[in-house]
Protein backbone atom coordinates (compact mmCIF):
# COMPACT_ATOMS: atom_id res chain seq x y z
CA UNK A 1 0.00 0.00 0.00
CA UNK A 2 2.85 2.23 0.79
CA UNK A 3 4.42 1.82 -2.96
CA UNK A 4 1.16 2.71 -4.62
CA UNK A 5 0.17 5.20 -2.37
CA UNK A 6 3.85 6.93 -3.12
CA UNK A 7 3.89 6.20 -6.64
CA UNK A 8 -0.14 7.42 -7.33
CA UNK A 9 0.35 10.42 -5.90
CA UNK A 10 3.46 11.60 -7.38
CA UNK A 11 2.38 10.65 -10.59
CA UNK A 12 0.02 13.67 -10.92
CA UNK A 13 3.05 15.83 -10.48
CA UNK A 14 5.35 14.08 -13.53
CA UNK A 15 2.88 15.83 -16.26
CA UNK A 16 3.61 19.27 -15.91
CA UNK A 17 7.44 18.34 -15.87
CA UNK A 18 6.12 16.92 -19.69
CA UNK A 19 4.09 19.08 -20.43
CA UNK A 20 4.21 18.28 -24.05
CA UNK A 21 7.43 19.89 -24.72
CA UNK A 22 9.06 17.47 -26.94
CA UNK A 23 6.37 17.93 -29.73
CA UNK A 24 7.05 21.94 -30.02
CA UNK A 25 11.31 21.11 -29.18
CA UNK A 26 11.40 18.19 -31.74
CA UNK A 27 9.88 20.91 -34.10
CA UNK A 28 12.46 23.34 -33.35
CA UNK A 29 15.55 20.68 -33.74
CA UNK A 30 14.76 19.81 -36.87
CA UNK A 31 14.62 23.58 -38.18
CA UNK A 32 17.20 24.60 -40.12
CA UNK A 33 16.81 28.10 -38.84
CA UNK A 34 17.32 27.07 -34.99
CA UNK A 35 20.79 26.02 -33.16
CA UNK A 36 19.85 22.10 -31.46
CA UNK A 37 22.47 23.80 -28.61
CA UNK A 38 19.98 26.45 -28.16
CA UNK A 39 16.97 24.26 -28.32
CA UNK A 40 18.17 21.71 -26.43
CA UNK A 41 19.59 24.01 -23.78
CA UNK A 42 16.42 25.82 -23.43
CA UNK A 43 14.53 22.85 -23.59
CA UNK A 44 16.66 21.69 -20.62
CA UNK A 45 16.66 24.59 -18.34
CA UNK A 46 12.90 24.74 -18.38
CA UNK A 47 12.21 21.67 -17.76
CA UNK A 48 14.66 21.50 -14.88
CA UNK A 49 13.22 24.80 -14.01
CA UNK A 50 9.38 23.39 -14.04
CA UNK A 51 10.54 19.91 -11.99
CA UNK A 52 12.44 21.92 -9.21
CA UNK A 53 9.23 23.82 -8.74
CA UNK A 54 6.43 20.89 -9.05
CA UNK A 55 9.07 18.62 -6.83
CA UNK A 56 9.03 21.38 -3.91
CA UNK A 57 5.11 22.05 -4.61
CA UNK A 58 4.74 18.20 -4.09
CA UNK A 59 6.39 17.71 -1.48
CA UNK A 60 5.46 21.10 0.36
CA UNK A 61 1.82 19.20 -0.11
CA UNK A 62 2.98 15.86 0.89
CA UNK A 63 3.44 17.32 4.30
CA UNK A 64 0.46 18.57 5.18
CA UNK A 65 -1.34 15.53 4.13
CA UNK A 66 -3.19 14.04 6.97
CA UNK A 67 -2.80 10.43 8.66
CA UNK A 68 -5.11 9.09 11.38
CA UNK A 69 -2.33 6.95 13.51
CA UNK A 70 -5.81 5.28 15.01
CA UNK A 71 -6.43 4.08 12.15
CA UNK A 72 -3.62 4.03 9.95
CA UNK A 73 -5.27 5.76 7.19
CA UNK A 74 -3.79 8.67 5.37
CA UNK A 75 -0.22 9.49 4.90
CA UNK A 76 1.81 7.98 7.43
CA UNK A 77 5.79 9.30 7.56
CA UNK A 78 7.23 6.40 5.82
CA UNK A 79 4.73 7.44 2.97
CA UNK A 80 6.19 10.95 2.68
CA UNK A 81 9.54 10.09 3.53
CA UNK A 82 8.74 7.80 0.41
CA UNK A 83 7.58 10.93 -1.08
CA UNK A 84 10.45 12.80 -0.61
CA UNK A 85 12.85 9.78 -1.80
CA UNK A 86 10.70 9.19 -4.95
CA UNK A 87 10.58 12.86 -5.93
CA UNK A 88 14.02 12.72 -7.10
CA UNK A 89 12.71 10.78 -10.32
CA UNK A 90 10.97 14.12 -11.14
CA UNK A 91 13.94 15.86 -12.00
CA UNK A 92 15.40 12.53 -13.49
CA UNK A 93 12.29 12.56 -15.42
CA UNK A 94 12.73 16.07 -16.95
CA UNK A 95 16.10 15.34 -18.01
CA UNK A 96 15.24 11.93 -19.65
CA UNK A 97 12.46 13.85 -21.98
CA UNK A 98 14.68 16.42 -22.89
CA UNK A 99 17.34 13.93 -24.09
CA UNK A 100 14.66 11.80 -25.35
CA UNK A 101 13.71 15.10 -28.08
CA UNK A 102 16.91 15.33 -28.95
CA UNK A 103 17.02 11.35 -29.77
CA UNK A 104 13.66 11.86 -31.69
CA UNK A 105 14.54 14.57 -33.98
CA UNK A 106 18.02 12.93 -35.05
CA UNK A 107 16.16 9.13 -35.58
CA UNK A 108 18.52 7.80 -32.73
CA UNK A 109 15.75 5.70 -30.67
CA UNK A 110 18.50 3.43 -29.81
CA UNK A 111 20.15 5.64 -27.35
CA UNK A 112 16.70 6.27 -25.34
CA UNK A 113 16.50 2.58 -25.19
CA UNK A 114 20.08 1.96 -23.97
CA UNK A 115 19.71 4.48 -21.04
CA UNK A 116 16.42 2.83 -20.58
CA UNK A 117 18.21 -0.53 -20.58
CA UNK A 118 20.98 0.79 -17.85
CA UNK A 119 18.31 2.46 -15.41
CA UNK A 120 16.29 -1.01 -15.46
CA UNK A 121 19.05 -3.15 -15.36
CA UNK A 122 20.56 -1.55 -12.24
CA UNK A 123 17.00 -1.43 -10.85
CA UNK A 124 16.50 -4.96 -11.04
CA UNK A 125 20.07 -5.74 -9.69
CA UNK A 126 19.51 -3.28 -6.59
CA UNK A 127 15.86 -4.57 -5.99
CA UNK A 128 16.88 -8.13 -5.92
CA UNK A 129 19.59 -7.91 -3.76
CA UNK A 130 17.23 -5.19 -1.60
CA UNK A 131 14.59 -7.95 -1.19
CA UNK A 132 17.07 -11.27 -0.68
CA UNK A 133 18.98 -8.70 2.36
CA UNK A 134 15.34 -8.15 3.75
CA UNK A 135 15.71 -4.62 3.48
CA UNK A 136 12.43 -2.24 3.86
CA UNK A 137 10.21 -0.67 1.52
CA UNK A 138 12.04 2.52 1.49
CA UNK A 139 15.24 1.17 0.37
CA UNK A 140 13.15 0.11 -2.51
CA UNK A 141 12.37 3.24 -3.63
CA UNK A 142 15.75 4.67 -2.93
CA UNK A 143 16.31 2.33 -5.70
CA UNK A 144 14.21 3.85 -8.25
CA UNK A 145 15.08 7.41 -7.76
CA UNK A 146 19.18 5.85 -8.19
CA UNK A 147 18.56 4.19 -11.17
CA UNK A 148 16.31 6.61 -12.87
CA UNK A 149 19.29 9.30 -12.13
CA UNK A 150 21.48 6.90 -13.75
CA UNK A 151 19.32 6.48 -17.00
CA UNK A 152 18.88 9.83 -17.07
CA UNK A 153 23.11 10.39 -16.75
CA UNK A 154 23.25 7.70 -18.87
CA UNK A 155 21.35 9.62 -21.51
CA UNK A 156 22.78 13.20 -20.87
CA UNK A 157 26.47 11.32 -21.80
CA UNK A 158 25.45 9.46 -24.92
CA UNK A 159 23.44 12.69 -26.05
CA UNK A 160 26.71 14.80 -24.54
CA UNK A 161 29.00 12.74 -27.60
CA UNK A 162 26.67 13.83 -30.38
CA UNK A 163 26.32 17.58 -29.72
CA UNK A 164 29.72 18.24 -28.01
CA UNK A 165 28.84 20.01 -25.16
CA UNK A 166 25.59 20.36 -23.25
CA UNK A 167 24.63 23.75 -21.59
CA UNK A 168 21.73 24.62 -19.63
CA UNK A 169 20.01 28.03 -21.05
CA UNK A 170 17.32 30.47 -19.60
CA UNK A 171 16.20 32.60 -22.58
CA UNK A 172 13.59 33.33 -21.07
CA UNK A 173 11.67 35.09 -24.60
CA UNK A 174 12.54 31.15 -25.85
CA UNK A 175 10.95 29.43 -22.87
CA UNK A 176 7.77 31.99 -23.61
CA UNK A 177 7.27 30.38 -27.52
CA UNK A 178 7.77 26.93 -26.31
CA UNK A 179 5.35 27.36 -23.83
CA UNK A 180 3.15 29.20 -26.08
CA UNK A 181 3.52 26.79 -28.42
CA UNK A 182 2.93 23.80 -25.96
CA UNK A 183 0.26 25.55 -24.89
CA UNK A 184 -2.80 24.04 -27.33
CA UNK A 185 -1.33 20.17 -26.83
Amino acid sequence: GIYTLVLGYLSFFFMPVDFGLNAIAVKHLLSTDRSSQKVFGNLLGLRLLIGVVVTTIALAIAWMLPHNSLTNTGYSNEVKIGILIQSITILAQAILATTNAFFQANHKYKYAFIANVCSAILNTVIIALLITSGFPLLYALASFSISAIVGACTALNINKKHMHKITILTDKAYWKELLTETLPL
